[in-house]
């Protein structure tokens, strides 16, 4: 599976931010598949963003300006992008600080959770305790396993740094 990752934190001011990072870590990963998908939808997808362009040398729909038709149709060529590169390739979309993702990001992975246990597609995303959450997420929450994390106390701290340094000096203070 592919594990395209992004962290939410600062894309609540750029419409779509979590999607266009899915998407760029998708091409950075498969380019050739990639392409060939987004090939089929590349005038909506494009509307993603201008990264996007670039691969799929679509520059003049840049200029053509964002309308809300054209927002909705790029969310809906995200999803089914990814949707279709699941299909092939089971993808593992990891979200942190999913509290803080654009709505219209959120609303292409409310879809994307639905559509999860028919496809070869595992969303997981995090979220900041008591923060607060949008209608779109609590959506999410309705087609998903939650789980607490806990936080690690002082012996768990100084395993977990241990685990990923070994035998390094000063590991229980790093801990």
């Amino acid at each position: 599976a592919a594990v395209l990752y992004v962290d939410a934190e600062g894309s609540a001011r750029v419409e779509l931010g979590v999607v266009r990072g899915l998407c760029r870590r998708l091409f950075q990963l498969a380019p050739e598949y990639a392409l060939e998908i987004a090939r089929t939808s590349s005038e909506s997808l494009a509307a993603v963003g201008p990264e996007l362009l670039s691969e799929l040398e679509l520059r003049a729909l840049e200029r053509q300006g964002r309308t809300p038709e054209r927002r909705a149709a790029a969310a809906a060529a995200a999803y089914d992008w990814l949707v279709r590169a699941s299909k092939r390739q089971g993808l593992a979309i990891l979200v942190d600080n999913a509290d803080r993702a654009d709505e219209a990001s959120l609303s292409v992975l409310a879809k994307l959770a639905r559509q999860a246990p028919a496809e070869r597609l595992t969303l997981t995303l995090s979220v900041l305790a008591g923060s607060h959450t949008s209608t779109t997420l609590e959506a999410i929450r309705s087609y998903a396993v939650t789980l607490e994390l806990l936080p690690l106390d002082e012996a768990q701290c100084t395993d977990l740094v241990r685990s990923l340094f070994s035998d390094a000096p000063n590991v229980t203070r790093v801990a």
